[in-house]
């Protein structure tokens, strides 16, 4: 059974053959998908500011596959640390399939020590509190 901890290992095992782009001190980062039809896809980010970022082509590789509906998402650095996931990425899933504002997306807890899962819809409820307020 896939969850957030095999999201996790697989983050993992990707990053650890990824490198930084020259230049760049940016670790490289990883998004991890579980859709409906049970399927994992994952995305390599090199460059968060600029254009070697794999999302347009994992939302291509979905759509492409008929998988619109994102379960979980975890997006991680390569040293381990869970990270909020892009907010383009946020948008791109959402405008593919609305059900996905129930996507349970894994985000630090308080503590920025234990994981907390929480859906699509409350994550982007505080990502706007964050930034109106």
């Amino acid at each position: 059974m896939i969850n957030f901890e095999t999201m996790i290992e697989t983050a993992k095992s990707v990053l650890a053959e990824e490198l930084p782009l020259q230049n760049s001190e940016m670790p490289p980062q990883a998004t991890v998908l579980l859709t409906d039809h049970g399927n994992v896809h994952v995305a390599i980010c090199r460059d968060v500011f600029g254009s070697d970022c794999g999302y347009v082509n994992l939302i291509n590789t979905l759509k492409n596959k008929g998988e619109s509906r994102v379960l979980q998402m975890v997006t991680m650095w390569k040293n381990g640390t869970v990270d909020s996931p892009s907010m383009n990425l946020i948008k791109s899933i959402y405008e593919m399939n609305k059900e996905n504002l129930e996507t349970e997306v894994m985000l630090f807890g308080k503590k920025h020590d234990d994981p907390e899962e929480l859906p699509l819809r409350n994550f982007i409820s505080k990502l706007k509190y964050m930034i109106i307020y």
